[in-house]
């Protein structure tokens, strides 16, 4: 499924800061968020349009967004969260994603969890071998209808539950 929002080359509704167009070293605690107005019933996550443009474009600290705070989006909407995460050593790296609905984590291009479909909120966790050092990510979710929220945690190398990912260990 692919989707054209109707606002490619558009300037993005801006709330707060905007999302820089690269990630730098004193871009460490923010995550670019991006959010797509769908407009239309979705089961499942769709692949935008190449060049598409966000309707809201935000940086936040942290991933742990409940009902109402999606910047005035309610239901029928697509989320991008794109940056770069710090593993401070090797090994292997729990994450996981609560989301209500869909909702798909990459990390160095690797699918780790697929929580897709039409669904309450719920779990869904996966892990990855990571080398020390900064790793590209890619946290994409939808809401169709009802209730909304997504919280991203990780179980970094050494650690015993999850947790939600500081921001010094983002960019």
């Amino acid at each position: 499924l692919q989707v054209n929002t109707g606002t490619a080359g558009a300037s993005p509704a801006t709330v707060g800061q905007e999302c820089p167009a690269s990630r730098t070293a004193s871009s460490v605690g923010n995550l670019c968020v991006r959010i797509y107005d769908i407009g239309r019933p979705m089961t499942e996550l769709a692949e935008l349009v190449p060049g598409q443009t966000p309707n809201i474009d935000r940086l936040l600290t942290r991933i742990d967004l409940k009902e109402g705070e999606f910047f005035g989006f309610k239901d029928r909407f697509l989320v991008e969260i794109t940056g770069e995460l710090l593993a401070e050593k090797d090994g292997d790296y729990g994450f996981r994603v609560a989301s209500d609905d869909g909702s798909e984590l990459q990390v160095g291009g690797k699918v780790v969890l697929s929580h897709d479909g039409v669904h309450p909120a719920s779990f869904k966790e996966g892990t990855i071998r990571l080398k020390a050092g900064w790793h590209p990510f890619r946290l994409r979710y939808f809401e169709n209808d009802g209730q909304e929220g997504l919280r991203w945690e990780w179980r970094p190398v050494g650690a015993s539950a999850f947790d939600l990912i500081t921001s010094d260990s983002m960019r």
